[in-house]
């Protein structure tokens, strides 16, 4: 009777476990990658839709000057890095976090659309002696549990919709908001 409860535990952490990593997005390199072409109206020009970009920056991180590494207005190319706070409900309540994740956000303008590709995640261990699981593009941790290493591409995968939710609203309202005010 254990045996058969310790294969059934190892079969469902096993479905979860694959469940997990084929959560996140990989691009043909095998590179986690939300990336995602979206048209406007042919109308809206690069320039309004780089400067409600440059914006949503500011808006969204506490610094948007600090994160931002490229703009380049004249080829419509923003490309920043952010970070987000993994909290963790394992210790009963979600104040204690398990990390923080970085990654690469690019944001490039054109006339009527945007392309935006978030890439790049890396986990660096938080409170409470969590240690770092590295990059979330690899298979394993490179410090941190498996379970840990889960929740944090689980939590990040979340996140990171979240923020592509955000940034299409704002954009899609602030170059809306530019376009009336003639």
């Amino acid at each position: 009777m254990s045996k058969s409860l310790i294969l059934f535990l190892v079969f469902i952490f096993q479905c979860f476990l694959i469940n997990a990593q084929s959560i996140l997005p990989k691009n043909s390199d095998g590179v986690i990658e939300y990336s995602e072409v979206i048209y406007l109206d042919s109308s809206i020009s690069k320039d309004a839709i780089f400067s409600a970009a440059r914006a949503w920056f500011s808006a969204t991180f506490k610094d948007g000057s600090e994160v931002l590494q490229i703009q380049d207005k004249e080829a419509g190319e923003l490309v920043g890095k952010g970070n987000f706070n993994i909290p963790s409900s394992r210790f009963g309540y979600t104040a204690i976090g398990v990390g923080i994740v970085w990654f690469n956000v690019s944001i490039y303008s054109k006339n009527g659309r945007y392309k935006y590709s978030i890439t790049n995640f890396i986990h660096e261990g938080g409170l409470n002696q969590i240690r770092d699981c590295g990059s979330l593009d690899n298979d394993k941790p490179s410090q941190c549990s498996n379970s840990i290493f889960q929740e944090v591409k689980e939590k990040t995968h979340r996140k990171t919709l979240s923020l592509i939710n955000d940034l299409k609203s704002y954009i899609e309202s602030n170059v809306s908001k530019s376009q009336n005010d003639w």
